[in-house]
């Protein structure tokens, strides 16, 4: 979590923490996934481990959200695309100062 991304520049925004701050964001998600849960370390706990990090003037984050969180095949929760779940973001032009 925060110690994990704390020795970046300042000037790099966590999309996730920025635009949905109450929201936990776990891609890593071991009540989810028994990809992730058969993976994990013995009392590892479901976290964010996967971030979309933007260093920008002029590119503002607009909506972020995990994709492949849901099973290929439904109900089955052995089969996911990855042991993680992925972010995708919609960037667009920040407002002119």
């Amino acid at each position: 979590e925060e110690p994990d991304s704390s020795h970046l520049d300042r000037d790099f925004v966590d999309l996730w923490t920025s635009l949905r701050p109450d929201e936990p964001g776990f891609t890593w998600d071991i009540s989810r996934s028994e990809m992730a849960r058969v993976s994990s370390f013995p009392g590892e706990p479901s976290r964010r481990l996967d971030r979309i990090l933007l260093r920008s003037k002029t590119w503002t984050g607009r909506s972020i959200e995990i994709i492949g969180d849901a099973p290929v095949e439904p109900g089955k929760l052995d089969l996911f695309p990855s042991d993680h779940f992925g972010l995708v973001a919609e960037i667009g032009r920040a407002a002119s100062r």
